[in-house]
């Protein structure tokens, strides 16, 4: 019998696992979907969710996502070829694609709200419905106003 132990490695000198890693295989494999417009911004966002050491989502987590992604973890595995990337793994970063995703749309729409709220803030916005309505009715109509005070604004 010999003498020698066999050698475990520390968890603790091992370093943690990170879809960073596999970014050339996941991006490659994505990028089929036209999913992410912006891949730095993309795994800035990554880099924040593997830094709070999220495991496997709750089913309630997953059901707050607002948006589904048609990406499968099947189709995403026959893409990517490391062994790490396993289907629970690939599972996670879904939910993190799905994430970014959620966060990108509400940022736009908090954009084209703000957008929608300085359009009203107008000066020329008060005769939008008046506007609209003679251009309905007249091919030409000429609106005097300051340069900046939502003329052409409010017919578009």
């Amino acid at each position: 019998m010999s003498s020698k132990k066999k050698h475990k490695p520390n968890p603790e000198h091992e370093k943690p696992f990170s879809f960073h890693r596999y970014q050339r295989d996941l991006e490659s494999a994505l990028k089929t979907y036209r999913l992410i417009e912006n891949w730095d911004e993309f795994w800035k966002f990554v880099n924040r969710v593997e830094a709070l050491h999220l495991s496997k989502p709750s089913d309630e987590v997953l059901r707050r996502l607002p948006l589904r992604v048609t990406v499968t973890v099947h189709s995403l595995a026959k893409r990517v070829e490391s062994r790490e990337l396993t289907d629970e793994r690939l599972e996670i970063f879904l939910v993190i694609v799905q994430a970014f995703l959620a966060f990108k749309q509400t940022e736009k729409f908090n954009r084209l709200r703000k957008l929608r709220l300085a359009q009203k803030a107008l000066p020329v916005a008060a005769y939008k419905n008046a506007i609209v309505d003679v251009l309905g009715k007249q091919r030409v109509l000429i609106v005097a106003g300051d340069t900046g005070c939502g003329k052409s604004t409010q017919v578009c």
